[in-house]
């Protein structure tokens, strides 16, 4: 019945986070300086300078996830038999990058497959 659980309400906090909800909190950032930006996203992992007016900032976040594993027991007459599924471990990371021109948030990239908000 636990498992059960933990399954439903990973399965509910899925469906509430999106890609599309990323791309539309990303969104909110075009414009903003480079001193918000960072006042809001905290300093980037990295930085690239294309030249004195464009350079991208770039924030990652990444953590392992453990499925684990789960039991299910079928009885045969008097014999139980029990089998084991799952038990993976899974990365899950994303890539978010701001293109600042003139001190300013122009646009914005995302990649990975945790790249969700809410």
């Amino acid at each position: 019945m636990k498992k059960f659980c933990w399954i439903f309400l990973l399965l509910l906090a899925a469906g509430c986070a999106s890609q599309e909800k990323y791309a539309q909190m990303l969104s909110n950032y075009v414009g903003f300086d480079e001193e918000e930006l960072i006042s809001r996203m905290g300093p980037p992992d990295s930085v690239y300078e294309l030249n004195k007016s464009t350079k991208y900032l770039t924030y990652k976040r990444a953590q392992n996830y453990y499925n684990p594993p789960s039991a299910t027991t079928h009885f045969w007459g008097n014999t139980a038999y029990t089998d084991f599924h799952g038990g993976y471990e899974q990365r899950l990371w994303c890539n978010t990058t701001f293109t600042m021109k003139s001190g300013r948030v122009t646009d914005y990239r995302f990649e990975g497959n945790n790249c969700l908000a809410k």
